[in-house]
Formats: structure tokens, sequence, C-alpha cells
């Protein structure tokens, strides 16, 4: 068995707004701006590498300050949670067995924004010494 762990993608380059509101259940997050804030975005709430920081897909925007979010949160956050505009939500995992060998697609896994390591682990039961991998972010 193998352990594989990537990095995440950084977000210090990236939009971020803070609920202006604190968030308990549904779908409407009350935020100071949505402003680069779309349909179809991908939006992680919370910091991430902490406990409780979540990824979820933006149905819509509306007004200055709102967004509504394609299904609910699993946790609540508090008045001044950061909410970051982000790429992605998967990683695509390719591996060989040798390097002779050809890549080939092992799993795509949800990148784990709340690890306190900023990583995404996989673990690859077939992995030995002699595999190879790579991988790449995928927005889904």
């Amino acid at each position: 068995m193998r352990r594989i762990i990537i990095q995440n993608p950084t977000v210090d380059r990236t939009y971020k707004t803070y609920l202006d509101a604190e968030y308990s259940s549904g779908t409407s997050l009350t935020v100071k701006s949505n402003t680069s804030f779309a349909a179809s975005d991908l939006g992680v709430i919370g910091e991430p590498s902490e406990e409780f920081a979540e990824l979820k897909k933006i149905d819509s925007v509306s007004g200055n300050a709102t967004l509504t979010l394609a299904s609910t949160l699993k946790f609540g956050h508090n008045k001044e949670t950061p909410v970051y505009k982000v790429v992605w939500d998967n990683i695509v995992l390719e591996g060989r067995s040798s390097s002779s060998g050809t890549f080939a697609s092992l799993t795509t896994s949800a990148i784990q924004w709340d690890d306190k390591n900023n990583e995404t682990i996989y673990y690859h039961s077939d992995g030995t010494a002699s595999w190879e991998y790579r991988f790449r972010f995928q927005n889904s």
C-alpha cells in the first residue's frame, strides 16, 4: 500500500470575502460583498487547512451581498468566516506500475480543504515502491 500526499492549491491569490451574518442552515449566505462571484463558481467556506472548512458550488448571486449555494453546508459558520472563490474541487490521480508503463487513472478525489496540513491524502492499496504517480487539479 502506498500513501500519496498532494499539496492542495493555494488560495492566497484568489478573491475572498467574509460572512456578514452567522450561518446555521439553508443555502443562502450573507457576505460582505459578492463581487467576483457568479453562478457555478466554487467557494470554500472557512479557512483552508482548518477544521470545518468546506467547499460548495454557488447556484446564484443576488444583490450585492447574497450567495445561494447549490446545497446546504454541513457545519455552522460564524460571522467573519472567510469565503474563498476557488477554481478546483477535485484531484485526478494517475499511476503506473513501472517507468515503462502507461499512466492510468486511479481515482478522482475531492480536495480535502479541511486537512490541517493543507494536503489531500490518497491510499493506493495496490501501490508498491515501483509505482509512479502524477496528478492534476480538476473543476467538475
